[in-house]
This record gives structure tokens, C-alpha cells and sequence, in this order.
């Protein structure tokens, strides 16, 4: 019993630890506005095997509208995406609300900057089913603040918030910086000969 009891309370800590290691994450812009920013230039792939690894990005991973504009010998991209929050600690925890946010990236040569923005979160409640749904047409900008009933909450989601941006950033820069990225997606199945085994 004092080893399970021994190990909770240390993957509190662990759990507590990387929360506060990346809280930090979200800064504010000249707008007021959380933002998760970055410019990646050390990176050795041509610019436009970036694009096209960018695209293939956004196209497998948000279901949203991307756009893409050319300017200049620079290429953007735009799309929305969202986080899921949830509430509680591993099998107890349910879905809090989401966080709908903007992802833009732009392209130049062989570098890249990228960043989200305009972070809106969205409580669920429970609908008569048991099931976590959107409340309604609430939406609530990350910026906002909720008073002192509601401060512990809404530090909870800016941290959740950084943590989720950390970790797609991660996803994005791994993905334009793996060489096979691009190989796999263009591979054609084998052929099947024959019907034996």
C-alpha cells in the first residue's frame, strides 16, 4: 500500500513538473493576445520540400479550410485547429471544454517561422445523455479575465493551452525536418502476385 501510495504522489510530482516546465510557452503580442512563436532556420531540407512537407502537414492533420498565399518568394499558410481540455486525473478525467486557436506559417527559402494565435476556449456541459458536449455558442478569448472565483480555471487553461502548442509545434517541426516525409507518402503499395500464400 505505501509503494502504490509512494507512487502516485510522485507521478503528481513528474505530472506537476512538466506542467510548470513549459507553462511558460504562450507569451502575449503587440496585440494583447497569447501566441506560441517560432523561427526555425538551421534546418538543411530545400524550400520548397518545406512546402510541400507543410502541406501535407495541414492537409493530415486539421480538418479545416488551409489557406496558402505566395508573395514574394514566400509562402503562407493558414488554418484553425482546436485543443480538447480535460478535468481530472487519469481514468477520472472527462473533457473540460476545448480551445479553437489560429495556425499560421510562413516560408522563406530554406527557413520557416510559425505561430498560434487567437486562443478561444469553449466550456463543455454535460447534455442529458451523459455525454460532454459544447456549451451552446459560449466562447470565451483566452485573455479574458474571469475574476477570482474563476482564476484557478482559467490559469489551468492557459497552461493547457501552452502545453498542447508545445507539443503540435514539436509534431510540425519534426515533420519538415524528417527526410522520409515526403518518400512515404508518394510510395505506391506492392503488388500482389499471385493468390498463394
Amino acid at each position: 500500500m505505501k509503494t502504490l501510495l509512494v507512487l502516485i504522489f510522485l507521478g503528481f510530482i513528474i505530472h506537476a513538473g512538466f506542467s510548470q516546465s513549459i507553462e511558460h510557452s504562450l507569451s502575449l503580442d503587440e496585440r494583447g493576445k497569447y501566441i506560441y512563436y517560432e523561427v526555425v532556420d538551421s534546418i538543411q531540407v530545400p524550400g520548397d520540400t518545406l512546402i510541400k512537407r507543410a502541406k501535407a502537414f495541414f492537409n493530415s492533420n486539421f480538418s479545416a479550410h488551409v489557406s496558402q498565399e505566395k508573395s514574394a518568394g514566400e509562402v503562407s499558410f493558414q488554418t484553425q485547429g482546436k485543443f480538447q481540455i480535460k478535468k481530472g486525473i487519469l481514468v477520472l478525467s472527462h473533457p473540460q471544454g476545448e480551445i479553437n486557436y489560429q495556425f499560421i506559417s510562413e516560408f522563406k527559402d530554406s527557413k520557416y517561422r510559425f505561430w498560434l494565435t487567437d486562443f478561444i476556449f469553449r466550456p463543455y456541459k454535460r447534455d442529458r445523455y451523459g455525454n460532454f458536449v459544447p456549451d451552446g455558442s459560449l466562447y470565451i478569448q483566452l485573455e479574458t479575465y474571469p475574476g477570482k472565483l474563476n482564476e484557478e480555471a482559467w490559469k489551468n487553461n492557459i497552461t493547457a493551452a501552452g502545453q498542447q502548442a508545445y507539443l503540435l509545434a514539436e509534431n510540425f517541426k519534426k515533420f519538415l525536418s524528417k527526410s522520409s516525409a515526403s518518400s512515404i507518402q508518394n510510395k505506391k503499395p506492392s503488388a500482389i502476385i499471385g493468390s498463394k500464400w
